[in-house]
């Protein structure tokens, strides 16, 4: 399921903790790839989900303590 943006042309994905809306301010060759460098101009989250972090390919929940989810 998808929701509107409200400031880019990008839809949201409805169901994500969060999503951020960015404005592309320059492209730079990388290789064989593109490197992008954005603004942020939106930032819609869901305030009942826990915030996670991402580390070492796995996700840890923002506790007193460092606890490793899945």
């Amino acid at each position: 399921r998808r929701l509107p943006a409200t400031q880019v042309r990008a839809p949201l994905i409805a169901d994500a903790h969060a999503c951020l809306e960015c404005r592309i301010q320059h492209k730079f060759p990388a290789g064989d790839r593109q490197m992008y460098v954005a603004e942020v101009v939106a930032l819609h989250y869901e305030p009942s989900c826990p915030p996670v972090v991402h580390y070492d390919y796995r996700v840890y929940s923002f506790l007193s303590e460092a606890t490793l989810l899945g």
